[in-house]
């Protein structure tokens, strides 16, 4: 009986690694996401947030001038009239290096 439990143990153990998603998204999938799957997804210092549910993302950019898939630095988030921080609730992953 205790080999049985082990072994379905062991089971577990090997496919809840299997199971656990990916820490990290890759930039390949950020540039696609929004064509393949229609997810707006935009890296700022290496984090990915996923936009898509934003009303200001509608149509795939944001005031019609910054498109998904791209990735921005905190100056040109600063330019606007908000600071990177209004991202935070989109946090998604990091970036793969």
């Amino acid at each position: 009986m205790k080999a049985l439990f082990f072994a379905l143990f062991v089971l577990l153990v090997i496919f809840s690694g299997c199971l656990q998603e990916e820490e990290c998204t890759s930039l390949e999938d950020v540039e696609t996401a929004f064509q393949e799957e229609g997810r707006c997804l935009v890296i700022v210092e290496g984090n990915v947030y996923d936009v898509t549910d934003s009303s200001d993302w509608a149509e795939g950019t944001h005031k019609k001038a910054h498109p998904c898939g791209q990735e921005y630095d905190a100056e040109t988030i600063q330019i606007g009239p908000h600071g990177v921080e209004v991202l935070d609730p989109f946090f998604t992953k990091k970036l793969c290096k």
